[in-house]
């Protein structure tokens, strides 16, 4: 009744409902959830379902490392807002018996701040920074089917106070031989802070429970990408306790919402649905070129400005593949007040 690409699609999305719920509060290692890379960056920020040679893709999704990276090495900076600036590297390397293997190194700078004594003398400066190990594995199961795993050992430091933490990724997808469909579910950030800043206060990782999926037009130079985040929970509205509310000038009185009425209803009802999804799209012109666009939602209504949204939430980017040498740079606009630029560099030996 279902084709097999239909069906693994709708046990993909079972995950959603399938999945456990956590209370919603402060998380530690909260750099996890960091855009690596120039070409996620590009496509929203969430994760990646695109088989090919790009292995910054591998840091997103483990399951998409495979024979086409082997022997690949990648660079990637980032100069985030003020100081604080992140990057990466990372080396991978393929075994015909064994599967295939990567080591990265990511580190998040958050730059140098005044010391000052308990009268406001300033006595120095003090470091912050965050550091992660990751260890990634990845095998072909069946000729349409890879999982992979990643292995994160986890860093933290603010002055004299440090934190220690591990955790997994775990990921599968499906991609047939030749064809233009790819899709991939992953859980995220499993794990547990070992060691906490202050004895006392020990703080949960932000795990994730993601999806995505791509497909390239069979005669057209165009992939559709779409990623599923936060499927764990449903509503992931916030509402601001500092917003006044609306005032009628003719009456002087208080704006009521009817919360009854179906167009308010299906308002709120898109409004939660559209903070899960980040659709994102890929020009490709030719094997070596690529240009992406796309579009995080739920960043741009946490971020924007009420009186000029702007492009807070676009994200573009674009890469470019030189013989050995491959090329990226992104664009994502987070709101009024900065922008961020990611570079990423990947050499083939």
């Amino acid at each position: 009744m279902f084709g097999k690409k239909t069906l693994i699609l709708l046990c993909f999305i079972g995950f959603e409902f399938f999945g456990f719920s956590q209370n919603m509060g402060t998380n530690s290692f909260s750099q996890l959830q960091i855009p690596y890379g120039s070409r996620l960056a590009g496509l929203g920020g969430v994760t990646l379902a695109i088989r090919d040679k790009d292995l910054s893709s591998v840091l997103s999704n483990p399951s998409l490392l495979d024979s086409s990276h082997h022997n690949k090495s990648i660079l990637g900076y980032s100069n985030y807002f003020a100081d604080i600036n992140y990057g990466m590297a990372g080396y991978s390397r393929s075994y015909k018996n064994w599967g295939h293997f990567m080591a990265a190194v990511k580190y998040m700078n958050y730059g140098k701040f005044v010391e000052t004594d308990y009268i406001g003398n300033e006595i120095g400066t003090v470091k912050a920074a965050d550091y992660a190990l990751n260890l990634i594995y990845s095998r072909k199961v069946d000729t349409s089917v890879y999982i992979g795993a990643s292995l994160n050992f986890l860093y933290s430091v603010m002055d004299k106070y440090s934190a220690i933490g591990i955790s997994a990724d775990v990921a599968a997808t499906y991609n047939k031989p030749g064809g233009n469909f790819t899709a991939s579910v992953l859980m995220k950030n499993i794990g547990y802070q070992l060691k906490s800043y202050t004895s006392g206060t020990r703080s949960p990782l932000p795990f994730d429970i993601q999806l995505a999926i791509s497909q390239k037009l069979k005669h057209a130079p165009f992939r559709i990408h779409v990623a599923f985040d936060k499927l764990y929970k449903w509503d992931l509205t916030y509402t601001d306790p500092t917003v006044k509310p609306e005032i009628d000038p003719s009456t002087g009185k208080e704006v009521v919402v009817d919360s009854t009425r179906f167009f308010y209803k299906a308002g709120r009802f898109s409004n939660k649905l559209m903070r899960h999804v980040t659709p994102g799209a890929e020009i490709l012109i030719g094997k070596n070129f690529y240009f992406d666009i796309g579009f995080n939602f739920r960043r741009r209504e946490e971020l924007k400005y009420s009186g000029k949204t702007g492009l807070a939430g676009f994200n573009f980017g674009a890469g470019l593949y030189i013989k050995r040498l491959s090329v990226a740079m992104s664009f994502s606009k987070y709101h009024l007040a900065g922008n961020n630029v990611q570079m990423t560099f990947g050499y083939s030996f």
